[in-house]
């Protein structure tokens, strides 16, 4: 179990994403992050498996759990997404997952399976040029928005053309 847990020095407790997706060119404590990932490093072949992610009640602004970069040719598998929104909270950006792509450095390839989703104010969510998503066999539970694609594409630049050729089969919303 990873639990992000506020920091006390923080006047407000603000969530970073648990887990982002970089560029191979990274160095630990120097990462390369959405905007300057290049194609021929982007992160790949990750298989993430097992994994409970959860964020501590006191955080009160937030960001989304996982952000999945420009990845491709990968897995999350048998993982849990759990905050604490509740449907009094209305939009507070408490996300599972978001998804994001630059141009031809996408995010392509990715199989979501076997996943759980609790109390999040949306589950999955893109509005960028990602494409070739399977999203499987998962639970969603006490959710605003299970997934969420396109719905602040602008029509430019990484969001031209929105999400594209997703797989959403075999889940349970409840």
């Amino acid at each position: 179990i990873i639990k992000l847990h506020p920091n006390p020095n923080e006047v407000t407790p603000i969530a970073k994403p648990m887990f982002a997706t970089v560029d191979g060119r990274s160095l630990a404590g120097t990462y390369i992050t959405y905007s300057n990932i290049q194609n021929a490093t982007r992160p790949q072949n990750i298989t993430i498996s097992g994994i409970t992610f959860e964020v501590d009640s006191l955080v009160t602004t937030h960001d989304a759990i996982a952000k999945l970069d420009c990845m491709t040719e990968s897995l999350i598998h048998n993982c849990k997404f759990k905050n604490h929104w509740d449907k009094l909270d209305g939009f507070t950006s408490q996300s599972g997952i978001h998804i994001r792509g630059l141009g031809a450095t996408t995010s392509e390839h990715v199989i979501i399976d076997d996943c759980e989703f609790e109390r999040l104010d949306v589950a999955i969510h893109s509005d960028h040029d990602v494409r070739s998503f399977n999203i499987a066999n998962s639970y969603f539970h006490f959710l605003q928005v299970g997934i969420q694609l396109g719905k602040n594409s602008v029509g430019t630049g990484a969001q031209s053309q929105g999400p594209r050729h997703f797989k959403i089969a075999h889940n349970t919303f409840d």
